[in-house]
Formats: structure tokens, C-alpha cells, sequence
């Protein structure tokens, strides 16, 4: 993934957020299109099911950290996916982001925020995606991996 196709992950997340926060505006003006008494659920529903997500992340991070332990040109095959290739979304950024979604989530649920809450969802899940085509060059092989680095 280049960077032109990292920004368009970004900006498709911040876009999400930015439609989430005007259709719960709307919502507080009066402007409803399709009402629905299970709404809360869903979103309760979204909630875990992203915090699941982010944690996956973390786990199959740890995983691949502990077996890819090979380097080329003194650069650890991990290091170099997870925080050298990738220009905005390095591991640690995406971890930020994930528990900043969440918090976000839970702020949204407390408030009753609910379209910001399901927009928060899938804004998490663009930058999950983001980042999972980044460390899916692990696989491609030492050689994919040796000219990448070279």
C-alpha cells in the first residue's frame, strides 16, 4: 500500500466521523428519516464487536512479532511493516486509534449519540483494513521482503 492509498483510507475515516457527528446534529434538530426502538442494541452491538476487532489487531501483531524474527540489511522483516513502510498508519498509531475509536464509541453510547457511534464503526474498520493490506506483505516472502527493504 502507497501513500496516496493511505490517505485515502484517512480521509475516508475522517469522513465517516465528520457524517456521523452531522447526522446525530440533524437528529437533535428534529430532521429523522426512519426511527427504530432497537437502535441502542445495535449499537451496544457495534460497540463490542469493534472492541473484539482492536484486540485481534494487537494479538496478531504479538503473534507475528514473536515468529518473524529474520532481518535483511540489519532491518527486522516486522519493524520495517509495521513502523517503517507504512507512512501514517504505523502499529502504534493504529493502536492509538483504535482505543480512541472505542472511547469515542463509549462517549457516543453514554450521549446517546447513535449514528456517530455506527459511523465510528466503520471509520475503526477502515483503518483496521488500512492496516492489515500494510503487514500483508509479511507473507509475500524473503525475496518480495529483500527488494521492499532494498
Amino acid at each position: 500500500m502507497n501513500k496516496n492509498q493511505e490517505k485515502i483510507y484517512l480521509a475516508a475515516s475522517i469522513l465517516l466521523l465528520l457524517i456521523g457527528v452531522l447526522c446525530d446534529y440533524l437528529v437533535c434538530q428534529g430532521f429523522v428519516i426512519k426511527t427504530t426502538k432497537h437502535l441502542p442494541t445495535i449499537s451496544v452491538t457495534l460497540i463490542q464487536v469493534q472492541a473484539c476487532l482492536s484486540t485481534l489487531i494487537i494479538a496478531i501483531i504479538a503473534l507475528l512479532s514473536g515468529f518473524i524474527t529474520k532481518s535483511y540489511l540489519g532491518i527486522p522483516i516486522c519493524k520495517y511493516y509495521l513502523d517503517i513502510k507504512p507512512s501514517i498508519f504505523k502499529f502504534k498509531i493504529v493502536l492509538l486509534l483504535e482505543f480512541l475509536f472505542i472511547s469515542l464509541s463509549f462517549l457516543g453510547q453514554i450521549f446517546e449519540l447513535y449514528n456517530f457511534v455506527i459511523c465510528i464503526f466503520f471509520a475503526a474498520a477502515f483503518v483496521i483494513l488500512a492496516f492489515i493490506f500494510q503487514i500483508y506483505g509479511i507473507f509475500g516472502g524473503e525475496n518480495t521482503t529483500a527488494e521492499e527493504i532494498f
